[in-house]
């Protein structure tokens, strides 16, 4: 198994150099799993197991329900990956992804989204303006 993840990681890795020659993120990540791999007690698994020892399986968890909870609140209108968004288009995004509707932002730095579900298209902008308004139909 560990011989066929490391195969699996390098395989990744050469397709991320080809794809995104400009981008160390992807390989950075890459390297980073392939080191859990050569040594596991670097995973998250084997780090959770340690902290569960040193207290208990319910304080443990316990513990970080307590800093999820935290970190959902200092966080929780945010949409990963989309902080560079206006609010209000993060929270149209994140509605969109919890009711199955699929997205596509056509202009990132004029909040533009395409909203899809089946053969139904939308298009809005800065999450407020849509086709229903008079001045986007044209």
């Amino acid at each position: 198994m560990k011989d066929m993840a490391l195969a699996c990681i390098e395989e990744m890795l050469d397709m991320v150099r080809l794809l995104f020659p400009h981008n160390d993120g992807f390989v950075k990540i890459l390297k980073n799993e392939r080191e859990k791999v050569l040594h596991p007690e670097r995973s998250f698994a084997a780090k959770a197991k340690d902290e569960i020892q040193e207290s208990s399986y319910m304080v443990y968890h316990l513990n970080k329900a307590k800093q999820y909870t935290e970190q959902s609140i200092r966080n929780g209108y945010r949409f990963a990956g989309y902080e560079d968004l206006e609010l209000s288009t993060q929270l149209l995004l994140k509605a969109a992804v919890k009711r199955g509707i699929k997205f596509e932002l056509m202009d990132r730095d004029e909040n533009f989204v395409r909203l899809t579900q089946g053969n139904h298209t939308e298009y809005v902008k800065q999450a407020t303006k849509t086709s229903l308004d008079s001045y986007s139909v044209g």
